[in-house]
């Protein structure tokens, strides 16, 4: 970081806090494979959210985001 911007040289952590929250989803290794894609058998019914697979590295809130313009398109 400091080779980058020297400014930091001197910069000190002057607060730290971890949150633990349950606030998002916790899925078990090999679970991505079972998820449901953007596409499905129905015309017109696209699906879009952070539990739908896309073969794109995102999860969460970019994980729906992605789904939601893929399903758009």
């Amino acid at each position: 970081l400091h080779s980058l911007y020297p400014e930091t040289a001197d910069a000190r952590v002057v607060f730290e806090k971890t949150l633990c929250r349950n606030d998002c989803p916790r899925l078990a290794p090999g679970d991505f494979a079972s998820r449901p894609t953007v596409t499905t058998p129905h015309h017109g019914l696209a699906l879009a959210g952070d539990g739908i697979r896309i073969d794109l590295p995102v999860a969460l809130m970019e994980r729906a985001a992605t789904t939601g313009l893929a399903a758009a398109n």
